[in-house]
Order: C-alpha cells, then sequence, then structure tokens
C-alpha cells in the first residue's frame, strides 16, 4: 500500500465531482468512524504474489474502499459510491514506481445504516507490475 495509495489518492482528488461529493480519501482508517462529513477510507492486503520472476513483482492486492456519510444521507452516499465506481473502473494506475495491469471489482455492498452513519463498501482486485530491473537488463 505505501507506493499505490498516493497514485489512488490523485486518481481520487483529479475527479473533482467526487472531491465534491466524498470530500477527502484516507488510508486505512478502518472501524474509526469520522462522523463530521462524508469521507472514503481505503485498505489493502497482498492476497497473491505467486508472480515472482527474477527481480519483477507482481502481487495482486485487495483494495476495501469504504464510504461513510453523516446522519441522513443514503442518497449523498449512493451517489459517491457511483462516482468512486465510475473514477476507479477502468484501472488506470500509473506511477513511477509500478503500473496496475488489472483493476477489477470484486464486491459492492451498501449503503446501510451502521451505527447512525450510511456505509458503503467497494472492493476491487489490482493487479500490480513494479517497475523494477531484471538483471539482465541493468546498466553496470
Amino acid at each position: 500500500m505505501f507506493y499505490i495509495f498516493p497514485a489512488l489518492e490523485r486518481r481520487f482528488t483529479a475527479n473533482k465531482r467526487l472531491v465534491l461529493l466524498a470530500r477527502k480519501l484516507y488510508q486505512g482508517l478502518g472501524n474509526e468512524n469520522l462522523k463530521s462529513r462524508v469521507y472514503v477510507s481505503v485498505t489493502g492486503e497482498v492476497v497473491h504474489h505467486d508472480f515472482d520472476t527474477f527481480d519483477t513483482d507482481v502481487p495482486m492486492y485487495s483494495l476495501e474502499f469504504t464510504l461513510r456519510g453523516k446522519g441522513q444521507q443514503p442518497a449523498k452516499v449512493a451517489e459517491a459510491l457511483r462516482e468512486l465506481r465510475r473514477t476507479f473502473d477502468d484501472g488506470t494506475l500509473v506511477s513511477p514506481d509500478f503500473t496496475v495491469s488489472s483493476m477489477r471489482e470484486t464486491r459492492a455492498a451498501g449503503p446501510e445504516l451502521v451505527e447512525g452513519v450510511y456505509e458503503a463498501t467497494l472492493t476491487y482486485d489490482l493487479l500490480v507490475t513494479m517497475r523494477t530491473l531484471v538483471p539482465a537488463n541493468r546498466d553496470t
């Protein structure tokens, strides 16, 4: 997640409509609810790492986007969820450190009322290619 979160955050803030609806993307808030506004938290873990070839890593991550909205705002949370899906469904995340070759939605839930806060989740599987040099290609 160290390399992936900044790219996710850039993608999130590039969509002005999503920023208007969901305000901010946080990394790993877990079950902590910020009840003051609508926001999105993202958590991730490596679920697959069997594709090692030389020095190139191709891990698969599972990312869970959790969108939370205060009070009586199920329509606003649903609209933000649609915009979040529109922003991340095409799977193009590029950074100097990695390239995402596949970003696939695997699960969606909500919005539903949880402890007075409307909550919705989207889960994506990301196939990430880290940009490291294979020994045969290194200039020495």
